[in-house]
């Protein structure tokens, strides 16, 4: 199960303010299964910002930026924060596991304490830009999957099981949340893993709004984004349970 993105104007929105702006440190994961790189070579895996190329609006954003690269870009008033990985295999359309962690602060204008890691293993660094000027908010705009908030920047491919954490998970946490996503949501059978968790949204295409079962109610408002059959490689059961969906391992 998981939600396809037809890479013109579909879109998952999550909501704006309070645990949601400015999340530093953070971890975002998903399994992704791309066709192409999207709208314009910019498919916004997940985005937090203005859709617009201003530094000054802020906010923040992971793409697909051709066949081979993955971004991540911050904005800062004078000069973005820009870093690259390599996935040599990023849009032949099968799933991919990426979990980004970034242990910074509203201070940091180097990524240096952050990392991607594809289907477990640290992706190839392919550029650093180091962000320059003030830091600058991202409290005004909407957090998304697969597109900005003015859907000009679409996602092509699906999408499935994303959680996003407010600190940065290791690569044991991630590599055990790949296979088995329903360890990181709310009634885990451990508590630890929860720990600063905002969101779990798995993506199973059964209607609006997409459930949240992380416990902090933010569910997804879907436009498009229609149910794909194509689940991702997981190891959990899942048990669907009217009005929203449960999970068992």
């Amino acid at each position: 199960m998981a939600r396809d993105f037809d890479g013109v104007d579909d879109i998952v929105t999550l909501g704006a303010g309070g645990v949601l702006n400015d999340m530093l440190p953070f971890t975002f994961c998903a399994w992704m299964a791309p066709d192409t790189v999207g709208e314009s070579a910019t498919g916004n895996i997940v985005a937090k910002h203005s859709g617009g190329g201003s530094a000054t609006s802020g906010g923040w954003y992971l793409r697909t930026q051709n066949t081979v690269t993955v971004s991540f870009v911050r904005r800062y008033l004078s000069n973005n924060l820009i870093r690259n990985w390599s996935i040599l295999t990023l849009t032949d359309g099968t799933y991919h596991h990426v979990g980004l962690t970034w242990n910074g602060s509203q201070s940091s204008t180097a990524a240096t304490a952050m990392e991607l890691y594809v289907n477990g293993v640290t992706a190839l660094l392919t550029l650093t830009q180091t962000g320059r000027g003030a830091f600058q908010t991202d409290s005004a705009w909407t957090l998304a999957l697969g597109n900005p908030v003015p859907t000009n920047a679409s996602f092509d491919g699906r999408l499935a099981h994303v959680h996003l954490f407010r600190r940065q998970l290791s690569g044991n946490e991630i590599r055990a949340l790949m296979f088995h996503p329903a360890m990181y949501a709310q009634g885990s059978v451990s508590a630890v893993n929860t720990v600063g968790l905002v969101g779990y949204w798995p993506l199973g295409g059964l209607g609006s709004p997409e459930p949240d079962l992380s416990g902090n109610q933010i569910p997804g408002v879907v436009t498009g984004a229609v149910y794909s059959a194509q689940e991702a490689p997981v190891n959990d059961t899942f048990v669907v349970a009217a009005p929203q969906m449960g999970y068992a391992s």
